[in-house]
């Protein structure tokens, strides 16, 4: 169970602290896997290319990974469970689904 204190001091990191602590290579497993418990962000920037990874050290991690699976999958499932879709027009709609996303995850990643 986590402690409510630390919980509540991991939200009161400033933007600086948050970027030291990403900055710091004990925290990056192989450089590309990211697992910080103090940090407040679930998702933050990759190291090394364009892009975002999930912060194996914060305690919803894997809820947050399991709801943004569903946004991405449950448009295009609910729609042809309807049967209003089908083939193409689904890959337009997951895409937009994980357009989605992609804005959801830059506005996380901004931090505190």
């Amino acid at each position: 169970m986590e402690d409510h204190r630390a919980g509540r001091d991991r939200d009161r990191i400033t933007r600086e602290q948050a970027q030291a602590l990403w900055s710091d290579s004990r925290h990056w497993v192989l450089g590309i896997i990211y697992s910080c418990r103090e940090d407040p962000r679930v998702i933050v920037r990759n190291r090394f290319w364009v892009g975002w990874t999930w912060n194996f050290g914060h305690p919803r991690v894997f809820f947050t990974m399991g709801v943004f699976t569903l946004f991405a999958l449950a448009p295009g499932a609910a729609l042809i469970a309807l049967g209003l879709i089908h083939g193409p027009t689904l890959i337009g709609v997951t895409v937009a689904a994980i357009a989605v996303l992609v804005v959801i995850a830059h506005r996380i990643e901004s931090g505190p």
